[in-house]
């Protein structure tokens, strides 16, 4: 019983030291059979990354913070018969960690004996400030100030598309590799694409 408490103590002491990492996770699956007509998504690529702790590492939970995505859109054929083809780059900036993920009210300990309960405008992060009042509640243990405040509120930005439309001639060429992905179009008409994907 010991031994198992033990090691359950030491995975979760190893994943609080994880370092907080990036991730892109394709939305389709690989090496089958897809299809998409226009204006239809070929690809969708997901951004996340991990949900920083009070330490600002990695959530042991496994919570992660999205960051956006990526998407190619097939948009038909043009006059030379090329593929039309848009790449939409989203970025999401957010200041997410456990504290606001969970509602975890923050605990600050100093040694200041002055200190009084107050009210805050908010807590501050990333771009803005929250709107709603913040009630800090103070005790003092052993000359020791104890201040325990509301959660703090998550500031989430949703950043303008960075949007890159370009013809690809598949005629000369069937496979598309886009250095982080590769798309083999197997049969392309002015309405319907048919292909797979190949990380």
């Amino acid at each position: 019983m010991m031994n198992k408490l033990f090691t359950i103590i030491s995975v979760l002491i190893i994943s609080s030291c994880a370092t907080v990492e990036e991730y892109e996770k394709l939305t389709q699956e690989t090496n089958v059979p897809l299809s998409t007509s226009v204006n239809g998504v070929i690809f969708k690529i997901k951004k996340e990354k991990d949900l920083p702790n009070a330490y600002g590492k990695a959530d042991i939970w496994g919570g992660k913070v999205d960051q956006g995505e990526k998407v190619l859109r097939y948009m038909g054929l043009n006059s030379s018969g090329n593929m039309v083809l848009r790449i939409t780059d989203i970025d999401i900036k957010s200041n997410e960690t456990v504290f606001t993920r969970y509602n975890i009210p923050r605990v600050i300990s100093n040694n200041n004996t002055n200190s009084t309960p107050q009210m805050t405008g908010g807590w501050i992060g990333g771009q803005g400030q929250t709107n709603q009042p913040q009630v800090n509640q103070t005790t003092i243990n052993n000359n020791n100030t104890v201040v325990i405040s509301d959660s703090p509120e998550a500031n989430i930005d949703r950043l303008p598309p960075n949007v890159y439309q370009f013809e690809f001639n598949h005629k000369e060429n069937s496979l598309l590799d886009l250095g982080y992905i590769k798309v083999n179009f197997q049969e392309v008409s002015a309405y319907l694409v048919r292909y797979t994907l190949e990380d």
